[in-house]
């Protein structure tokens, strides 16, 4: 998972990414999942943690915690 920060002009802007095998010349990754919204846009500490339920905890640094499902539901 990588959190994209954007810029003051953007949104940031969560990715899940698959990479290729190792023997697989195409070098370029999947995106698997993503997720932004409107509010969520971080230029400091952030990041994203993928939880067992499925759903994946967003840490934005200047706000606090966001928890979204699979289908881009924000939990709370």
């Amino acid at each position: 998972m990588i959190f994209n920060i954007g810029s003051k002009d953007e949104k940031s802007t969560m990715y899940e990414l698959e990479f290729p095998s190792p023997f697989d010349f195409n070098t370029a990754p999947t995106i698997v999942w993503s997720y932004t919204n409107g509010e969520l846009l971080s230029s400091k500490v952030s990041g994203a943690q993928r939880t067992e339920n499925g759903n994946t905890i967003i840490t934005e640094g200047d706000f606090g915690y966001w928890e979204v499902t699979s289908s881009k539901e924000i939990v709370w």
